[in-house]
């Protein structure tokens, strides 16, 4: 059992009681491939750059280096990190995501029921 903790890359330490225990360090790899995305996207490090010297409004840049508009993490521009969806799933992410939308002032705002018809088409 030890060999296949291991194989799993668990932290193994034994406490007090002589009991076995098995620890993972978890670490969200999503920060990690923006930063490497956005190294190639000359957009994004101009943005940054803005941002870092204050010169572009509503940007700023977190304590993990990542561009933020409004408070929000800015994706470079690129396909695979724009679809989330295909990468990321949970339990009830469908209704989760309803939810939020529901309640996100500015998502009720933009309902096609609150826009005008976009006339003939």
């Amino acid at each position: 059992m030890v060999h296949e903790l291991r194989a799993l890359l668990a932290n193994l330490e034994i406490d007090d009681e002589g009991q076995m225990i098995a620890t993972w360090q978890v670490k969200p790899l999503l920060t990690d491939q923006i930063k490497m995305t956005a190294l190639n996207d000359e957009k994004y490090v101009k943005l940054m750059e803005e941002a870092q010297d204050g010169k572009k409004h509503g940007f700023s840049v977190n304590d993990d280096g990542l561009l933020l508009h409004q408070g929000r993490v800015f994706i470079p521009n690129d396909v695979e990190l724009r679809t989330v969806k295909e990468h990321y799933w949970w339990m009830g992410m469908k209704k989760d995501i309803a939810e939020y939308v529901a309640k996100y002032l500015t998502c009720q705002q933009i309902k096609a029921k609150h826009q005008v018809p976009a006339g003939l088409l």
